[in-house]
């Protein structure tokens, strides 16, 4: 299981990581929870999560397919904890995870 959230006004935790639990630096970040691509034997799989610390200071989450036939596996839920939203992704531990770090101009 994976779980996005934001911190504060600068950091956005992720936790579930085979590496175990993490922080970034920064008002948003693209998430890719998966495969956006095949692999031999697999089907892409996945899906994109965007947080952003937006306007009215609170985190703000935007899911998305990652492309045209590639399904999400998995059970998302979404909800919101004080100025936050969660987003909970319930993937195997091994699950490929992958983000960049976005600026947000827009407050």
């Amino acid at each position: 299981m994976i779980q996005i959230s934001g911190h504060s006004d600068d950091i956005i935790s992720i936790s579930g990581l085979p590496s175990g639990d993490d922080e970034i630096s920064g008002d948003g970040a693209n998430f890719v929870i998966g495969r956006a691509e095949a692999i031999e034997g697999q089907d892409a799989q996945g899906i994109r999560v965007k947080m952003r610390y937006v306007k009215g200071g609170v985190w703000a989450a935007t899911l998305e397919p990652i492309d045209e036939g590639v399904v999400c596996p998995w059970p998302v839920k979404v909800g919101i904890a004080g100025y936050t939203a969660v987003v909970i992704i319930e993937c195997p531990s091994d699950t490929p995870v992958t983000w960049k770090k976005v600026r947000v101009t827009s407050r």
